[in-house]
């Protein structure tokens, strides 16, 4: 993913990327694969780990879902 440095503090080794949706990573100096110093507002790329979720939400086209599956049982007893 690509990314900007949106804050980094020297003293415990800990910052945050944000993305263009402004989602927020939170990285360890240890993660840093660069030999460039860590600077705020560089452009960076950045991979997220697969066995973390982050930012979970319940997407419209879900609840629609069960409106329409709740409502189609509904509309099939009522053709019988």
């Amino acid at each position: 993913m690509k990314g900007t440095v949106l804050l980094f503090d020297h003293i415990s080794n800990k910052g945050v990327i944000v993305d263009k949706k402004q989602n927020q990573y939170h990285f360890h100096i240890g993660e840093w694969l660069s030999a460039v110093p860590i600077k705020v507002g560089q452009k960076v790329v950045f991979e997220i780990p697969k066995e973390e979720a982050f930012n979970i939400q319940v997407r419209k086209k879900q609840r629609f879902l069960d409106f329409f599956l709740k409502f189609g049982n509904f509309f099939n007893s009522y053709r019988k």
